[in-house]
């Protein structure tokens, strides 16, 4: 986790305004001869290890927190997809100050925000790429630089 956390707090202190980076949900279909595992983009990857399809964090300077936000716990989950690591046990691997609901991201994220400008980073699953662009009216598109929105 050390390594993880380093660069979170560097990246922290670079920003000047709330950031949203995104693992992206790209999952290869689950079948027994898949040999394509599931792999966050690589933006997410260097900031975290092991995360999860579909997972997003909001990096806020004003307060130098993080806050991983991934799918909700429930029942249906653990019947088809096994136990998953609990919000508590998350945040302590992940060594991050909160752990949020994925499908609290946008109310969140805006009121973490407080009027400042959101930024985020485009990643090459479309879908997600398209939430980013809502959340923050920036212009992303994976395949071209960013154009902030002024």
């Amino acid at each position: 986790m050390q390594p993880f956390a380093g660069r979170r707090t560097r990246l922290l202190a670079a920003l000047e305004t709330p950031t949203l980076l995104f693992a992206g949900g790209v999952i290869a279909r689950n079948y027994p001869h898949n040999v394509y595992p599931y792999r966050a983009d690589s933006n997410f990857l260097y900031f975290f290890e092991d995360p999860e399809p579909d997972a997003a964090a909001l990096f806020d300077p004003a307060d130098g927190t993080v806050t991983l936000f991934v799918k909700a716990r429930t029942v249906a989950d653990a019947l088809w997809e096994g136990e998953l690591e609990s919000f508590a046990a998350l945040k302590v691997r992940q060594g991050v100050d909160r752990v949020e609901p994925l499908e609290q991201l946008e109310a969140i994220a805006q009121r973490q925000a407080k009027g400042r400008r959101l930024q985020a980073v485009a990643v090459s699953d479309a879908r997600t790429t398209r939430r980013a662009r809502a959340l923050t009216g920036e212009d992303l598109d994976f395949d071209e630089p960013a154009k902030s929105a002024s």
